[in-house]
């Protein structure tokens, strides 16, 4: 466990935060309830003939294994940000902090810096003292792989109501934030594959003006299903080398079906929109 005193740098807390006094607290539920709501985990509540200090002492450490069972580390802060203690599973993730961390904000840590933006919003939650949840971090160092962490805490206030800082836990989230992003580039290389694959059909009946295009057809052009277009709409279409080719081809097409003796209608594929190679 690292604490401010292992810093010479960090500033500890001062006595009276750390351990609040016990006046008013006369060893009803309530009481209890309240003393434990407003103090910081390591803090010693005595009152009178009420709560041995070794089941007390029990009472916090059951408090933290049960904590580090869903997290990689504990931490607390003073009332003015600063990291004042960690406590955690070395042998989980591949940052842990350490000593240099101690009496800096989190903002203050070289290379950390919020997924989604900045520092405004999270610094305007603490400021305010507000509990926040999931906060999802990314530390980036050279020459090592990004570590992504995600953050919770909760302000502490003593028996009187005064702030005297967060405390919360922080989960390395590095291996979720891979798969999520190897399951992101699949889906993409999918969808390409699926519009790729995909066969558009369009229509033409004798007599008529303008031809018929499927909805798969108007989604592989980009325009608007019911697109309706006309021969040189059509061939405006294909890529400019083909263009010729396209509009005899469909000359073809359209006066064999004028002059076929029952109405029929003509199907082709789809070619290539233009610019597709």
């Amino acid at each position: 466990m690292l604490t401010a005193a292992d810093s010479p740098a960090a500033p500890a807390k001062p006595q009276d935060d750390a351990f609040p006094s016990t006046g008013g607290c006369d060893g009803t539920a309530g009481d209890y309830a309240k003393a434990f709501r407003h103090a910081p985990v390591g803090t010693l509540l005595m009152a009178a003939g009420a709560v041995p200090l070794q089941a007390l002492r029990e009472s916090e450490a059951r408090f933290r294994s049960l904590t580090l069972l869903s997290a990689s580390w504990y931490w607390e802060q003073d009332d003015q940000f600063r990291f004042v203690s960690f406590e955690g599973h070395p042998q989980e993730g591949r940052w842990q902090p350490d000593a240099a961390a101690l009496g800096l904000c989190r903002w203050e840590i070289a290379g950390l810096r919020p997924v989604d933006g900045t520092w405004v919003r999270h610094r305007l939650d603490v400021q305010a003292h507000r509990a926040f949840r999931e906060l999802e971090c990314v530390r980036v160092r050279p020459g090592r792989p990004p570590v992504y962490v995600s953050i919770s805490g909760e302000p502490v206030f003593d028996e009187h109501d005064r702030f005297t800082g967060y405390r919360g836990t922080t989960r390395d989230i590095t291996a979720a934030k891979a798969l999520e992003t190897h399951l992101r580039e699949a889906q993409g290389l999918l969808h390409m594959a699926a519009r790729m694959g995909r066969l558009g059909v369009w229509s033409y009946v004798a007599g008529q003006e303008r031809m018929t295009w499927s909805d798969e057809l108007c989604r592989l052009c980009e325009v608007d299903i019911g697109f309706a277009p006309t021969l040189e709409q059509v061939t405006a279409f294909f890529a400019p080398g083909h263009r010729p080719l396209a509009r005899s081809t469909l000359q073809r097409c359209l006066v064999a079906a004028r002059d076929s003796t029952s109405r029929r209608r003509s199907r082709w594929p789809a070619a290539a929109p233009a610019g597709s190679g």
